[in-house]
């Protein structure tokens, strides 16, 4: 019994025994940036890596509530680039990631660049490491919070965040007892979507459970007056399965294990361009309190994907689109590895001090079966391995309770080895 099955019936059952199924609302026309965000004193965790009054920082934060997000018709997981809009300073890709391809998901903040600003899902970089673009798909459905920090994040988070931090916080498990939330929505261009979140906790443990499938046939991009016997709409279906598990260790230590499975199909105009991919994600994370009130925690994280994508050449023209020809085939296995420690000490009232260590493995390829009209003509592999980690620490300051000093400093090393190119079956250009 596949997924597809199981969304397409167990949901409408859930639904029809009495769990409610959450209707999107209208996004308001004249509704303001400002309106989606908390007052100023609210508490925010990325700016600082500590948690910190947002009235008492440097940083111009962005905080977009629970409350908030289900108000807006983009309150699914996979929509969070649609939802990002409407915050200033962040620029998603032109396309939605519901249409766009994989290797063009991205977010700019202050216009610095799409492989320059950082993504995290509960603290876990959600940019691909080996291709640099933003995997929205991996976001579950349960989202509670979103901290957007523009501006330099490298003395703290490294070279990804040179403009700056988005930080996607989900539901956490919790709480005694038990419940189920389903939803189902459906709209033209046969899109519909269903998904349902489970959670079970008792004093000192809790189990979150998450699933989601979406199917669209999206749209045709090509104008009707070009279009030829060749276009289609540009398709999308994913599953994503997200589960996460906490238990208190101690009074003062809390242990959480988390992973997920992401699984989409695309095609993107014509019959022959298609992608596909494959996502397994996993986190281990362990974090506690000293008797003094000082703050520490360890983080471990692993992704493995592979992404398989096809493209073709439209004959005889661009602009004369009567049939298309493979041009290439190509399979990029990836795996990414880090892991983050920090420490957070209260030295009085009016000074914390933060220092960490965080490090990250990448290791991928590119597998290329290039095409001519008449069939393969070529093959190249080409890959590599990065290494990288960095020490960071920062000093947060307040000699005056309207005054607040923040230095931060971070030192980075890197290298990369394994790289190779092998080339079979004459001339070939990537």
């Amino acid at each position: 019994m596949g997924p597809s099955f199981v969304f397409l019936y167990l949901v409408p059952l859930l639904i029809a025994l009495g769990v409610p199924a959450a209707i999107a609302q209208e996004f308001p026309e004249n509704r303001t940036e400002t309106e989606l965000a908390v007052d100023v004193g609210d508490v925010v965790v990325t700016a600082t890596r500590l948690p910190a009054l947002s009235a008492t920082l440097p940083a111009a934060t962005t905080i977009l509530t629970q409350d908030a997000i289900q108000k807006t018709p983009f309150r699914d997981g996979y929509q969070v680039d649609d939802l990002l809009r409407y915050v200033p300073e962040v620029q998603p890709a032109n396309l939605s990631s519901r249409y766009n391809h994989p290797t063009a998901q991205g977010l700019s903040l202050r216009g610095l660049g799409t492989r320059r600003s950082l993504v995290l899902l509960d603290g876990v970089p959600l940019n691909d490491g080996f291709g640099g673009w933003v995997n929205w798909g991996l976001v579950p459905d349960a989202i509670r919070r979103i901290e957007v920090v523009p501006g330099g994040g490298s003395s703290l988070y490294g070279t990804w965040a040179m403009g700056g931090v988005v930080h996607l916080l989900t539901e956490q498990p919790g709480g005694v007892g038990g419940a189920v939330r389903a939803e189902s929505r459906a709209g033209n261009l046969s899109t519909y979507s269903n998904a349902v979140t489970s959670r079970y906790g008792t004093d000192r443990t809790g189990l979150l459970l998450s699933a989601r499938w979406f199917h669209t046939n999206g749209y045709i991009t090509v104008p009707s007056y070009q279009r030829g016997a060749i276009d289609r709409s540009d398709d999308s279906r994913h599953e994503n399965f997200h589960g996460m598990f906490s238990t208190a260790l101690t009074s003062h230590t809390v242990l959480k294990i988390s992973g997920g499975l992401f699984h989409e199909d695309r095609t993107f105009g014509t019959p022959l361009s298609v992608a596909s991919r494959t996502i397994g994600t996993f986190a281990l994370g362990l974090e506690g309190e000293t008797p003094r009130g000082d703050h520490w925690e360890t983080t471990l994280f692993g992704q493995s994907q592979t992404f398989r994508n096809l493209t073709s050449q439209i004959s005889p023209s661009p602009l004369v689109r009567i049939s298309e020809v493979r041009d290439r085939i190509q399979t990029i296995p990836s795996n990414d590895f880090g892991g983050l420690s920090q420490f957070g000490m209260q030295v009085d009232p009016r000074n914390r001090v933060l220092v960490g260590a965080d490090a990250r493995a990448i290791r991928g390829q590119s597998e290329d079966q290039l095409f001519s009209p008449t069939g393969p003509v070529g093959r190249t592999v080409a890959g590599g391995t990065q290494v990288g980690g960095g020490l960071f620490a920062e000093w947060i300051a307040t000699p005056l309770s309207s005054l607040t000093i923040i230095p931060s400093v971070r030192m980075d090393w890197w290298k990369n080895f394994d790289a190779r190119i092998e080339s079979v079956g004459g001339a070939v250009t990537i």
